[in-house]
């Protein structure tokens, strides 16, 4: 995982081959309230089970 914004969560893959990094991919999920469909802060405990994935040199 890249980042942990606000209301957004930023994902990174990457396909390598022979030690080499092919193809690199994000993807931006954001939190959304269900019943108004707008952006909503990540909930205090979604980031802290996600913080242990963050990459340190991400960005």
């Amino acid at each position: 995982m890249e980042k942990i914004g606000n209301s957004s969560i930023r994902f990174v893959q990457e396909l390598w081959q022979n030690e080499q990094c092919c193809v690199q991919a994000r993807t931006t999920v954001v939190t959304l309230d269900m019943e108004t469909r707008k952006p909503i802060r990540v909930p205090d405990r979604e980031r802290s089970l996600l913080a242990p994935y963050l990459i340190a040199d991400a960005e």
